[in-house]
């Protein structure tokens, strides 16, 4: 699942209608809309020699500054992921990396009047770069 939430206002929501989406036919992804609000895309990621990827692109309608987190959910059953001592029907976390684990903007969480936002700079490894985080501006 990816979500992109707002940074630049308290509880900001994960919120998909600020951007327009351009997915990749080759990917089982899409747009899903939850009755809280919020939003995020769904699907699944391609395995291909032994790597999972994902590609989409973004097109911001609204200025704002965003946090973008990247998960993954890999299920015993239907997954294609294969190794020795691998248990049927046991969940496997997985960690997601965006630009190899470069600053990806870390930094710009602390421009957020949200405080409670600022717990992914504080435990970045864990919350900011295992998560596939990446924050950015959008400036008209």
């Amino acid at each position: 699942m990816t979500y992109i939430y707002r940074l630049d206002t308290i509880n900001g929501q994960s919120d998909f209608s600020r951007f327009d989406f351009i997915l990749n036919v080759e990917y089982d992804y899409t747009i899903f809309n939850y009755s809280s609000g919020n939003s995020s895309l769904v699907g699944q990621y391609n395995y291909v020699d032994h790597e999972y990827s994902l590609e989409f692109q973004i097109v911001p309608k609204k200025k704002g500054l965003y946090l973008l987190f990247h998960s993954s959910r890999l299920y015993g059953t239907g997954s294609d992921m294969d190794f020795d001592g691998k248990c049927a029907n046991v969940d496997v976390a997985a960690v997601v990396e965006v630009n190899g684990r470069a600053s990806n903007n870390v930094d710009f969480i602390l421009d957020s009047p949200d405080e409670s936002t600022h717990v992914y700079w504080e435990k970045k490894d864990e919350k900011f770069f295992d998560a596939g985080g990446y924050c950015f501006y959008v400036k008209e």
